[in-house]
């Protein structure tokens, strides 16, 4: 089940985490609002959560504990492979000392605990490719999925549901207004676990109240755009988690101004893409510094447009040929289950043919 407004909202918060990790090193430093816009891109990860806890409870609303060991091995198949790959790639690099290393960035001591997503638990702050902290939060958030969406689901009233909405994006705006931009620790832990618990009660509003008529979904929209650039240009992080929740409720029902523009196919495929864009782009932005050191001359801007340009380009492929197939993974081990159960009891019914074949043969 896809919600192409929402598809496409992960492509562009995926771009400003990029824009915010470019800035200042290649923008330089400034204090307009397109700087002050920039320096906040990390408050799109908090929109990642929620958007997740949306996305999950939509999809497997209900899930029930049998249901659990299947809907952790799609979710490990889906982040896994891509961070595996990369890391292999960062690995390979590392030992032989190629261009795409920054100085410091390769610790051996911290290489385990990043290739499991552990670093925002174990501390490993700028280890290999920073952003994957927070993958590792949201693996935690998955494993917690089953009781959440379980007790969302016995919400019975459309009073109840709002209180706990409330408490839920009280818990989020405090998290966010105490920690900001942390990466690692409680902090980090916070963060994540009170997004991705109001993203799933947000859509738990959604069994009691439909969704706005286009006109106030419009309103609700631009709205919340605007509360978002506020938050950021202001640097009141709490506010920015409150204005996603109202953009992702607002563009859940995929009508309004906004939903229309974000169903545009290039912006879905932007949001198709997203998840390789936000991995990809540390190690590609340490590729562009080695080479900038010695190729002197190129403009910011013009660089920024070349590292976009060459950032989409490998997502894609990496979307296409690491992604895809990774979630194919789940249903091909049920295949080869069902398959082998299928040869097992075609071997029994052959062995039982056999014995009653020389049953006859003896009687006779």
């Amino acid at each position: 089940m896809e919600i192409t407004p929402l598809t496409s909202l992960r492509g562009f918060a995926a771009l400003w985490v990029v824009f915010h990790h470019l800035y200042p090193a290649w923008f330089g430093e400034g204090e307009g609002l397109t700087a002050r816009i920039l320096a906040s891109g990390y408050a799109a990860v908090d929109l990642f959560f929620i958007l997740s806890g949306y996305i999950l409870a939509t999809v497997y609303w209900q899930l029930r504990a049998p249901g659990l060991p299947g809907f952790l091995l799609r979710r490990i198949c889906r982040v896994y492979p891509l961070h595996v790959s990369i890391m292999a790639t960062l690995a390979v690099a590392a030992l032989t000392k190629s261009q795409l290393g920054a100085p410091g960035s390769y610790q051996w001591a911290a290489f385990p605990s990043v290739l499991l997503l552990l670093q925002a638990y174990t501390g490993a702050r700028q280890a290999w490719n920073p952003p994957s902290w927070s993958i590792g939060v949201e693996l935690l958030c998955y494993c917690s999925f089953l009781p959440i969406i379980m007790l969302t689901r016995r919400t019975s009233g459309y009073g109840v549901i709002v209180l706990l909405l409330g408490a839920a994006g009280a818990a989020e705006y405090t998290a966010l207004a105490a920690y900001g931009d942390t990466i690692v620790g409680t902090g980090a832990v916070l963060r994540g676990v009170t997004g991705f618990v109001l993203g799933v009660l947000l859509r738990g509003l959604d069994q009691h109240a439909s969704h706005l008529p286009s006109a106030w979904a419009s309103v609700g929209q631009l709205g919340a755009l605007g509360g978002l650039l506020y938050a950021a240009a202001s640097q009141q992080t709490g506010l920015a988690g409150a204005s996603s929740a109202l953009l992702i409720f607002c563009l859940a029902g995929e009508t309004g101004i906004v939903a229309r523009a974000f169903s545009a196919r290039w912006c879905v495929w932007l949001g198709e893409v997203s998840f390789s864009i936000y991995l990809l782009h540390s190690p590609l932005i340490f590729v562009f510094e080695r080479v900038q050191a010695r190729v002197a001359g190129i403009p910011p801007l013009a660089r920024a447009a070349l590292f976009v340009f060459v950032l989409l380009m490998l997502a894609d492929l990496t979307y296409r040929w690491i992604e895809q197939p990774g979630r194919r993974i789940p249903a091909l081990l049920t295949r080869a289950r069902w398959l082998g159960a299928e040869s097992a009891e075609s071997l029994q019914s052959s062995q039982r043919l056999a014995v009653l074949t020389a049953s006859g043969r003896s009687k006779a």
